[in-house]
C-alpha cells in the first residue's frame, strides 16, 4: 500500500486569529488597555488581539505580542495558543520554533485541542524540540480523541508505520477511517488505499472508490491524480 509518510506539518497555513471579530471601539480599546496596565490577563489578550487585528487599534504585532506574553506568563490559554503561531511564523517577534513549542506545550496541558496537535507535530519532525515518536503519539492521541481529525489521521499514520508504536495495520485503518469520517482528505485517501488493498481492513473495491473520491473532492492531489489516471485509462480502453 503506498502511505504517504509525510505527516501533516500545517504550520504555518493559518494564524487561527478569528476571536475578536467584531468591530471594536476605540473606547472599548482603551478600557481594556487599562484593565490590561493593572495586570488583568483577559483585558491583555483582548488587546493583543485588538493589536494583531488591528481592530479599535492601529494594528501593531509587536505590541500584540507584547500583550500575549503578559497574559500568556499569567496562564491564560488562548494567549499561549496564539503567541505560539507568532513565534512560529515570526510575526511580531524572532521566528523561534523553541519557543512556539514552548508555549504550544503550556496550552496543550491545559487541554487546547490544537495545541496539543501541534505539540504532536513538533515531537514527530522533531522541529523546536527533541524528536520523540512515542510523546508525538501522546499529544496525537490526546487531540484525537477529542475529536481532532488531523490527529486521528497522524495515528493512523503512526500505527501504519509503527513509529512510536508498534505496528498495527488494523489499528491504522480504523484511525483513518475515523478522520475520514470527520472530513480529512488525507485520511480518506489513506482509508481508500486500505480498502483498495486490503490492508488492515476488509478487501472492498467499492468503499474504495467512495473514498478516493470523497478525497479528491476535498482536495486531495494524490485522489485526484489516481481518478485522473483511471479516467484516461479508461477512455483508451473503450478505443
Amino acid at each position: 500500500m503506498t502511505m504517504r509518510k509525510n505527516y501533516i506539518l500545517l504550520l504555518l497555513l493559518s494564524c487561527f486569529l478569528v476571536a475578536n471579530a467584531q468591530q471594536v471601539t476605540p473606547e472599548t480599546v482603551k478600557k481594556w488597555r487599562n484593565a490590561a496596565e493593572r495586570g488583568v490577563a483577559a483585558a491583555q489578550y483582548n488587546l493583543a488581539l485588538s493589536y494583531s487585528k488591528g481592530n479599535g487599534v492601529e494594528q501593531n504585532h509587536v505590541e500584540a505580542v507584547k500583550w500575549y506574553i503578559k497574559a500568556a506568563e499569567q496562564g491564560h490559554l488562548s494567549a499561549q495558543h496564539y503567541l505560539a503561531y507568532c513565534y512560529l511564523q515570526g510575526k511580531g517577534t524572532k521566528q523561534s520554533y523553541e519557543e512556539a513549542v514552548k508555549w504550544f506545550m503550556k496550552a496543550a496541558e491545559q487541554g487546547d485541542v490544537d495545541s496539543q496537535f501541534y505539540v504532536g507535530v513538533a515531537y514527530i519532525s522533531g522541529m523546536g524540540i527533541e524528536k520523540n515518536p512515542e510523546e508525538a503519539v501522546k499529544w496525537f492521541r490526546k487531540a484525537a480523541e477529542k475529536g481532532d481529525a488531523r490527529a486521528e489521521c497522524n495515528m493512523g499514520f503512526c500505527y501504519g508505520g509503527g513509529n512510536g508504536v508498534q505496528k498495527d495495520d488494523k489499528i491504522s485503518a480504523d484511525w483513518f477511517l475515523k478522520a475520514a469520517q470527520h472530513g480529512n482528505a488525507t485520511a480518506q485517501f489513506n482509508i481508500a488505499e486500505c480498502y483498495r488493498s486490503g490492508i488492515g481492513i476488509e478487501q472492498n473495491m467499492e468503499e474504495a472508490k467512495k473514498w478516493y473520491m470523497k478525497a479528491a473532492e476535498g482536495g486531495n492531489e494524490n485522489a485526484k491524480a489516481l481518478i485522473e489516471s483511471l479516467s484516461k485509462k479508461s477512455k483508451l480502453d473503450r478505443k
